[in-house]
């Protein structure tokens, strides 16, 4: 890309990051439909793609509820159809560690308390890892946060994960985790 087609996409971005709400989520969707999923993410911001979550989430478990008798959730039609649906496709393409540590922490401060459970299950579970620096952070922000620790009671972070750093989750969550089907990893040198 040269000087000039980088500076025109500048331009064109700069105009869509400053249209209406309702103009940039056409944006996105047409940059999903394209599977330009890492360019929607200029268009859009976290604030706004965790709002859109959190009423994608609401209206999917409402959904699922009024309907017991149908297995495997709403059909693609009726999903598409739900104007956040965008979002709940998004999520699915997080750009990197750090756009995720920032989208998670704005969820948990900014979702209702009835998506904890869900923010639980879609990032904390997919963020939490068996490192150094990864555990370091959640206890950091277990710390600062009672709705991280909140949050995190909710997660189910057994698998690969040596008992040594499941403790140290435990411990910063000042709870006891949910540990379903948890077992010995043979990955901590103490066990």
């Amino acid at each position: 890309m040269d000087k000039e087609d980088a500076a025109e996409l500048m331009d064109a971005q700069e105009q869509i990051s400053a249209g209406s709400l309702a103009s940039r989520v056409e944006v996105v969707r047409t940059l999903l439909e394209a599977h330009q999923d890492a360019a929607a993410f200029g268009v859009i911001s976290i604030p706004e793609l965790g709002a859109a979550w959190c009423r994608y989430t609401q209206w999917y478990a409402g959904w699922v509820a009024s309907h017991p008798d149908v297995e495997g959730g709403p059909s693609d039609d009726v999903v598409d159809a739900h104007v956040d649906s965008w979002a709940g496709t998004l999520i699915f393409s997080i750009p990197s560690q750090e756009y995720l540590r920032d989208l998670l922490l704005h969820l948990v401060e900014a979702a209702p308390d009835d998506v904890l459970p869900s923010v639980a299950a879609r990032f904390v579970e997919d963020y939490v890892w068996d490192g150094e620096e990864c555990l370091a952070w959640v206890e950091q922000q277990c710390a600062a946060s009672e709705r991280f620790r909140r949050t995190l009671t909710h997660a189910w972070l057994w698998s690969d994960m040596s008992e040594s750093s499941f403790a140290r989750l435990e411990a910063a969550a000042r709870v006891p985790l949910a540990n379903p089907n948890r077992h010995r990893s043979g990955n901590d040198p103490n066990e």
